[in-house]
């Protein structure tokens, strides 16, 4: 027991056992604190948040509404859709998209061209391969 003759031991233990019994005091107080905090009504219930929505949006832009515009990746001003589209040189209407011969999808210049159909595809017509024994005829050899 000559350990605990020596004094910066038994502070050492001492400073130790307070700062302990200080972190339990601490994390008893805020655990006890959040338990007191589940009993009360939220903020949002009692009136302190307000929400207010308008119509739906339907998803379609308004031709009429001016948007941000850009042209060449510089803004030029709030015009309409198709203003905006004259300005980047693009239609405005609905893209006709088809197939083309090699059967990648191809997209006409103008809204409303009619794309034809692709022809039916030809197969070779195989001919049937003959017996080996018809093959070889004494006439050839």
């Amino acid at each position: 027991m000559d350990m605990f003759n020596d004094r910066r031991i038994v502070l050492a233990l001492i400073g130790g056992a307070l700062a302990l019994m200080a972190g339990l005091g601490i994390a008893i107080g805020m655990v006890s604190k959040t338990r007191n905090d589940r009993d009360t009504a939220p903020p949002a219930s009692q009136g302190g948040l307000v929400v207010e929505t308008t119509t739906a949006d339907d998803g379609g832009i308004d031709p009429a509404r001016p948007l941000r515009c850009f042209v060449a990746g510089q803004y030029v001003g709030e015009v309409t859709l198709s203003e905006c589209a004259k300005k980047n040189g693009v239609a405005t209407g609905a893209l006709d998209v088809g197939v083309d011969a090699t059967g990648a999808l191809a997209a006409a210049d103008d809204a409303g061209t009619v794309l034809t159909p692709l022809p039916p595809v030809q197969t070779a017509a195989v001919e049937p391969a003959l017996p080996p024994a018809a093959a070889a005829t004494p006439a050839d050899a």
